[in-house]
């Protein structure tokens, strides 16, 4: 019979493994345990048994020589599939035992009992077991006795791998501590090259100034490794490096000087690539002293902006501390100066925006006055000319200037309207209480005349226990004048047109914090192409739809609309499918109270 594994068996035996017992010297720990197991239980056999992945391996053993067994015919394999004792009376009466080599063999196995090792967190590990050649039982106190000494086999198996944790903890706490000698000193200078890093982050932060930035870059490097220092700043358009400052310990530093790229190409290539690199060179110096020398590139993502030079009159090379030190400094001079140079370039762009408003201002200015003035004189003169006694012909002409003088003056307003619109900063002022059912019919009614003449037809759909809407008064009947006049133009005749308004007081349990708004829709026999639904509300952009761009139109309406709608805390939305074009807009009822305020109002 194939003994069954436990659910939980790779964890077991990684459980196993982190013990290290398997394979081990015999202790006397454990064998004084396996020695009393026996005598309390009297019985010749006891073991304490480990089941690995294919054997039984025996930690303690007495009454047989054998190290270890074939898992298959092991009694423990059946002992750690349950957290209790497993007890055989008479092997010969088991089904599971009957057969096993080692009841038919030596030893002659006719009794066992087996108490599972469960370690801390519950994985049988093997057991403690007695075995006798004859039949038998054992009493209360004997199986928990051996439950008993079960456990203190498990506080062996713990206090073993205590002692060897203890063991290499303690082994490597001494090597921590050789380490800790070894680098007190560069860890000391490593919190102090901190300190000045921070320090030096600061002063160049705070900075929008690049010469300001590199002189604190320079300065404090000198002062603090002791070398002379210099900052360049590259033109690659010349390839000139010009030096922004420089300063040295010993003696005055030499004023501001440019070095050609060209003359030096090998170091200025790398330099340019975002590396750094150091030499000793010979000084130029009577003396012929020896120094080291460091170049390091100031360097963001996008650009290499410059290089620092560190110079010390000693033969060494730079430390491993010192070179990140210097990068670090020279990163944080890049960053810097990209700041310094990015609020430039805002500056900038600030002035020149302010100079385009003013003569947009002007520009605006001009059409105001220079163009709505003739524009209107003309407006009079065509008047004049229509009261005057002339032909069919002449007054199919003066209609024709009166229509596009009326476009030219609708166009005129609708920019200066928008205009206005753009630069007024906030929501308009909501504080007239509006009562739709006596106020929509007022908006409609100037358009009934203008939709019979056009053979259209026109829905109206108000409830009449829709609440008090809380608005400005002229710019929301604007915008629904605006709608219907669309509506009107691009409905051909026989068409429908429909305004339907909505009170939406949505307070589902997911939905508490909405607040009531009102919701019109106008509605019109009219397809816009799904291409043109996004820009519809663009300045100036007209519907490439055929039949639509043969009726006149500024293209600022819906965009004035838009503006209007958001001037009103609400929004506005369009959709057209099977025919009909829907515009849809949402105002609160109450823009001054909070959804929170509003919900209490209804609870």
């Amino acid at each position: 019979m194939k003994v069954p594994r436990p659910e939980n068996e790779a964890a077991r035996l990684a459980v196993l493994q982190e013990y290290k017992i398997l394979d081990t010297l015999s202790e006397d720990s454990f064998d004084d345990l396996t020695h009393l197991a026996a005598n309390i239980c009297g019985t010749p056999i006891a073991l304490v048994s480990f089941i690995d992945e294919e054997r039984q391996w025996f930690k303690s053993k007495v009454g047989i020589d054998a190290a270890e067994t074939c898992r298959e015919t092991a009694f423990c394999s059946y002992t750690i599939l349950q957290p209790d004792i497993l007890v055989v009376a008479d092997t010969f009466t088991d089904e599971r035992f009957v057969r096993n080599p080692f009841v038919t063999g030596d030893p002659y196995i006719r009794f066992y009992a087996g108490a599972p090792l469960l370690s801390p967190n519950g994985y049988a590990l093997g057991s403690l077991c007695v075995v006798d050649h004859v039949p038998r039982t054992l009493s209360q106190e004997q199986l928990e006795a051996l439950q008993a000494l079960s456990r203190q086999v498990v506080s062996q198996m713990e206090l073993r791998r205590n002692v060897m944790t203890l063991t290499c903890v303690t082994a490597e706490h001494r090597h921590a501590e050789n380490v800790l000698r070894r680098y007190t000193t560069q860890l000391q200078q490593a919190l102090d090259f901190e300190s000045r890093l921070k320090r030096i982050t600061d002063k160049v932060r705070d900075n929008l100034d690049e010469s300001q930035i590199l002189q604190t870059a320079v300065q404090e490097l000198a002062m603090g490794l002791g070398v002379s220092c210099t900052a360049a700043l590259y033109d690659l358009d010349a390839e000139p490096s010009t030096v922004c400052y420089e300063y040295r310990p010993t003696t005055v530093a030499r004023p501001s000087h440019v070095a050609q790229m060209v003359d030096f190409p090998e170091l200025y290539a790398q330099l340019r690539q975002g590396y750094y690199f150091q030499f000793c060179s010979i000084h130029p110096r009577p003396s012929q002293e020896q120094v080291a020398m460091l170049a390091c590139p100031i360097a963001n993502d996008q650009e290499v902006l410059g290089d620092l030079w560190l110079v010390t009159e000693q033969n060494v090379a730079f430390k491993d501390l010192e070179l990140r030190l210097v990068q670090q400094v020279a990163n944080q001079c890049a960053i810097a100066i990209r700041q310094a140079r990015l609020y430039q370039a805002v500056q900038a762009q600030v002035q020149s925006l302010e100079q385009l408003n003013h003569l947009k201002d002007d520009f605006l200015n001009t059409v105001s006055h220079e163009l709505r003035t003739p524009v209107t004189n003309m407006k009079l003169a065509i008047r004049m000319l229509q009261l005057a006694s002339l032909d069919d012909r002449y007054q199919r002409y003066v209609g024709i200037l009166q229509t596009e003088c009326s476009r030219e003056i609708e166009l005129i307003n609708d920019l200066l309207d928008l205009q206005r619109l753009q630069t007024e900063i906030g929501s308009a002022v909501l504080d007239e209480a509006i009562a739709l059912q006596d106020w929509l019919p007022t908006v409609t009614e100037s358009f009934h005349a203008r939709i019979q003449e056009q053979q259209q037809t026109l829905q109206v759909h108000l409830p009449a226990d829709m609440p008090l809407l809380i608005s400005d008064r002229a710019s929301l009947t604007r915008v629904v004048a605006e709608l219907l006049n669309n509506a009107c133009k691009y409905t051909a005749a026989g068409g429908q047109i429909i305004v339907d308004v909505q009170c939406s007081t949505d307070l589902s349990a997911n939905n508490r914090s909405s607040a009531p708004s009102a919701i019109f829709r106008v509605s019109n026999e009219a397809d816009i192409p799904t291409a043109d639904l996004s820009r519809v509300f663009e300045k100036f952009y007209r519907a490439q739809n055929a039949q639509l761009r043969q009726q006149s139109g500024t293209g600022l309406g819906l965009a004035l609309i838009q503006k209007l709608v958001e001037r009103l805390r609400g929004t506005i939305d369009v959709e057209s499918t099977g025919g009909w074009t829907t515009f849809t807009v949402q105002l609160p009822i109450n823009p001054n109270e909070t959804p929170g305020e509003a919900t209490g109002l209804r609870d």
